[in-house]
């Protein structure tokens, strides 16, 4: 924000601004502001576009519940909180993504949410109703710049299937499912690159060095390999990419050392740094 405030959360759900200097400017403690003794969150805030506000989600154990809160950053107060009607227990919320008009996106193990920055419920998307199976785990959803929301899940039933949605923002309604993968273990988040009149989502495996290239346009694969980097596990959450379309991705070693390697827009390796001996280097 204007000031330089950071903003971080820990793992009991508790939300601080610091200072520049690193000193503590406010503290939001969710367990203060009608959530129950015991919760926990692995997430991030989000900052609102006019910086008025962070954003922060909270696992609430005792009562079984999910919460969303919306904090004032002036000093750290609680403009508002949203919990949804499903049951909280063993479920978590990803972090929060906010679109170029200020509404925030959310998703649960089994459900992606939207809310207006003035708390207003806009729609929920359940992805177990397109699919016969309702064991999933979802991912941190991702907005292109057209308004179009993507989704993405794994099947939580030993079959690994990976499938990616495509929604309206304005209303949820699901453009396109598909399933690109087949059953590879593709647990990493994913990332979007709009280059000219093309829109392409790259997602990778954090259990393997898998990585794809989808058209956004459809939901077609447009290239992928299982050892494109080699072996070992993609280390980043979101493989990450340049303006000409190169994709930038880190690994951890296992039978080869980890690298830093960079891919072309057609899925050819150009180069690799630090991958000199088995087991070294993590990046």
């Amino acid at each position: 924000d204007a000031e330089n405030t950071v903003y971080a959360q820990d793992s009991k759900g508790i939300v601080y601004a610091l200072k520049p200097d690193g000193t503590l400017r406010w503290q939001f403690d969710p367990r203060n502001n009608g959530a129950g003794a015991i919760g926990e969150a692995d997430t991030s805030p989000a900052l609102s576009s006019d910086s008025n506000r962070v954003y922060s989600v909270y696992t609430d154990s005792t009562k079984r519940k999910l919460m969303f809160y919306s904090i004032n950053t002036s000093d750290g107060s609680l403009d508002w909180s949203y919990s949804p009607a499903e049951d909280g227990y063993d479920k978590k919320f990803t972090s929060p993504v906010i679109d170029k008009d200020g509404n925030i996106y959310v998703a649960s193990n089994t459900k992606l949410y939207s809310i207006s920055p003035d708390n207003d419920f806009r729609w929920e998307f359940s992805p177990t109703s397109t699919l016969s199976s309702t064991a999933m785990q979802t991912r941190l959803p991702v907005i292109d710049d057209d308004g179009y929301v993507y989704l993405t899940a794994i099947m939580s039933n030993n079959s690994f299937d990976r499938y990616i949605w495509k929604l309206n923002a304005s209303d949820g309604s699901m453009i396109w499912k598909e399933n690109p993968f087949g059953n590879k273990n593709l647990s990493s988040s994913f990332s979007i690159n709009t280059n000219g009149t093309s829109t392409v989502i790259y997602i990778g495996g954090a259990l393997n060095t898998r990585l794809y290239a989808i058209d956004a346009a459809d939901g077609s694969k447009i290239w992928g390999d299982d050892t494109i980097l080699g072996s070992g596990n993609i280390s980043g959450p979101i493989p990450n990419f340049d303006a000409s379309g190169n994709i930038y991705a880190g690994t951890t070693g296992i039978s080869d050392s980890g690298g830093f390697h960079r891919i072309s827009a057609t899925g050819t390796q150009e180069w690799v740094f630090g991958q000199a001996s088995p087991g070294a280097n993590r990046f």
